[in-house]
């Protein structure tokens, strides 16, 4: 049984320790859900209330209430110049999700990945420590250059940021794939990584490992795309990597619930679907903003195609869009719109999402046969 801010103190045998790491813990846990809650209804009031993003009358409230946080910094800044001023607001907003996540550390929790797969276990705890450090840096770098905007040109920022970006985003990439190959090491009896019964001998990941539609998972998977995608092309927008640290964290609270039994499987699964719903809605409208919409939907779902269902290599893959597919976009984009063709990007979105859905109706109904076929040798097995 997972212990939490409601557990019965009887259930807490190893003195004040437990107590307190449970108890804080749990604290924590509130104080950052309050806080993705929060940012999320900045950026829902703007939504709501102002489309278009022009328009200043929310201005503080822009990128989930990020811009009006830099404005002060800003305004401090023409006092004193020293690094803390600058770097104070996102110390001290990140300083709680940091302590949650390595406050997890502390719990005994079971080696092997349920079979459900909707619960925590060894190795997706520090893959989502390698995640939360990813949406940090990218958060860091989106800060930076929305704290010091006269530092450079437009274009030259452009190329910084997006190399920067890159090495993150890659450095990352290889830490998640170094763990995995160290727990792939373990003996058996620490094996964390879980096989799905309809492909039992390939070895899935945090999504497809759940219990559930193929096809379901393979849309759920596909989000991951266009997150990484925005990863490549982070500017100075914080509220897409705050979406992504919301994933991150929220996926494990769900975890948590599943694991008490205060929720379903099933609810579980919506829930996380929502979540990555809602970080969608963040994608979109930050490239709606950029004018690249149906560009940036376009390729990364061109990309989702290419590497789960032409098993292209993801190194490959991202090395590609990052070298030449990124830097290409935003003049693709006005060459289209001044030559007038600015439909081309929204058929690619279409056919590639219709594409798309074929392929996750053709893999449910694949699973679905499976399933008969294996009910109906075992009913024939019995008779």
């Amino acid at each position: 049984m997972v212990k939490s801010l409601l557990t019965n103190r009887r259930y807490l045998k190893r003195g004040v320790g437990d107590w307190f790491l449970h108890r804080s813990h749990a604290l924590l846990g509130a104080l950052v859900m309050s806080h993705l809650i929060y940012r999320y209804t900045c950026f829902f009031a703007v939504l709501w209330l102002s489309f278009n993003p022009q328009d200043t009358s929310l201005g503080v409230h822009h990128d989930m209430g990020f811009d009006g946080d830099a404005a002060r910094v800003l305004s401090w800044q023409q006092q004193d110049k020293n690094f803390w001023v600058c770097w104070q607001p996102m110390v001290l907003l990140l300083f709680p999700h940091l302590l949650l996540q390595i406050s997890g550390f502390g719990f005994r929790i079971p080696p092997k990945r349920h079979p459900e797969g909707n619960r925590i276990w060894g190795e997706y705890r520090w893959h989502a420590l390698a995640f939360f450090t990813r949406c940090g840096s990218l958060l860091s770098l989106a800060w930076y250059n929305k704290t010091h905007p006269d530092k450079e040109d437009e274009r030259q920022r452009f190329i910084h940021t997006q190399i920067v970006a890159a090495g993150i985003f890659f450095a990352n990439m290889m830490v998640v794939d170094a763990m995995t190959r160290n727990f792939a090491k373990k003996p058996k009896s620490y094996f964390t990584k879980t096989t799905n019964e309809e492909e039992p001998e390939q070895v899935v990941g945090t999504i497809r490992g759940l219990k559930g539609s193929n096809g379901f998972k393979y849309l759920l998977s596909a989000t991951q795309f266009h997150a990484n995608l925005h990863c490549l092309c982070t500017q100075d927008q914080l509220s897409v990597q705050w979406a992504a640290l919301t994933v991150v964290q929220s996926s494990a609270f769900g975890m948590t619930l599943r694991r008490k039994s205060l929720i379903t499987h099933g609810l579980g699964l919506v829930l996380y679907a929502s979540v990555l719903a809602l970080g969608m809605v963040v994608i979109g409208y930050d490239w709606y903003r950029r004018g690249l919409l149906y560009t940036s939907l376009a390729v990364g779902n061109l990309a989702a195609i290419m590497r789960m269902d032409g098993g292209c290599n993801k190194y490959i893959l991202w090395l590609v869009i990052a070298g030449v597919v990124v830097p290409q976009m935003e003049q693709q984009h006005q060459r289209l719109q001044q030559d007038g063709e600015r439909n081309t990007p929204l058929v690619v979105f279409v056919a590639s999402t219709i594409i798309m859905g074929m392929s996750a109706i053709y893999r449910h109904h694949e699973q679905q046969q499976k399933q008969e076929d294996k009910q109906h040798a075992a009913t024939t097995k019995q008779s």
